[in-house]
């Protein structure tokens, strides 16, 4: 089932207009943008992935509802890929969920957003908040935001035997042989999103 593109999250937000100047190959901070425009570029961003997380929240809640943590895997399997190719067309951009440890293999980081998610680990070692930001590789600009782990994702992310049943177990290793991606604990850092804005 695809994501309607009139959902009122999606239709209440404001598509960015801003035009950017690419210069730069290499990562980093964004130089060739000004100030004005970067802060605009990471307000956009916040709204698509703050929509994408609202659009997916839901549906996973409802699923849990129907038939438990076992309905909600076979649901993620089957719709959370195409709900964000839904949502990044809506907005015209490219949205990604990715990790270190990994649950479906096609949400594999590229090499960049492995050095956001190595950053982002430091940064929460050190005891302080990772942050949203704006930077640039091969002449795009892109987003990200860390993903913290939530309570109401152990059921399927947390302590097997202890947060993840014997049930929910059997159906994550028949939808996800490699899965990677259980032992959290409240707050940890689950991933980052990624938001790219195309030209």
């Amino acid at each position: 089932m695809r994501l309607e593109p009139n959902l009122p999250v999606i239709l209440g937000l404001t598509f960015f207009s801003v035009l950017a100047i690419f210069t730069s190959c290499s990562s980093g901070e964004v130089k060739s943008l000004s100030e004005k425009e970067k802060a605009e570029y990471l307000q956009n961003g916040k709204e698509i992935v703050n929509a994408a997380f609202t659009v997916l929240s839901s549906r996973l809640k409802q699923a849990i509802q129907q038939g438990g943590p076992v309905h909600a895997i076979e649901y993620c399997r089957l719709e959370a890929l195409p709900i964000t190719d839904s949502i990044s067309k809506a907005f015209n951009v490219r949205l990604k969920r990715t990790s270190t440890k990994l649950r479906n293999p096609a949400n594999r980081p590229t090499p960049w957003e492995l050095e956001v998610l190595h950053e982002y680990q430091q940064t929460m070692e050190k005891g302080e908040e990772p942050q949203a930001k704006v930077i640039e590789i091969d002449n795009e600009v892109v987003f990200t935001a860390p993903i913290r782990v939530l309570p109401q994702c152990l059921v399927c992310h947390g302590e097997p035997g202890q947060d993840i049943t014997t049930e929910t177990m059997e159906t994550l290793a028949r939808n996800y042989p490699r899965d990677e991606a259980k032992g959290y604990k409240p707050g940890e850092l689950r991933g980052i999103w990624s938001v790219s804005f195309n030209q």
